[in-house]
């Protein structure tokens, strides 16, 4: 049986961390960054997530951005500021 995937904005009701998409599978979490689009995390490693989710998701960050500046508007994507 395949494992369902799940992607998710962020875990915490406050973005504390890196503005980010979380890829989820089972008890594993990836973070791939809304910034630049790499893997924020070494562990789990990024090559266990499969190349067409990847495109899937950063096919769609234009939108995700749009949310999480929405959702964040004290730590937006779009400003081009850096996470902190």
């Amino acid at each position: 049986m395949e494992a369902v995937w799940l992607a998710s904005q962020n875990r915490r009701k406050r973005a504390r961390g890196a503005a980010a998409r979380h890829l989820r599978r089972r008890e594993r979490c990836w973070r791939l960054g809304l910034r630049d689009g790499r893997f924020l995390d070494r562990r789990p490693p990024p090559s266990e997530v499969p190349d067409a989710l990847v495109v899937i998701v950063t096919s769609a960050f234009p939108l995700l951005i749009e949310e999480w500046d929405r959702k964040y508007p004290h730590n937006p994507v779009s400003s081009g500021a850096h996470d902190g």
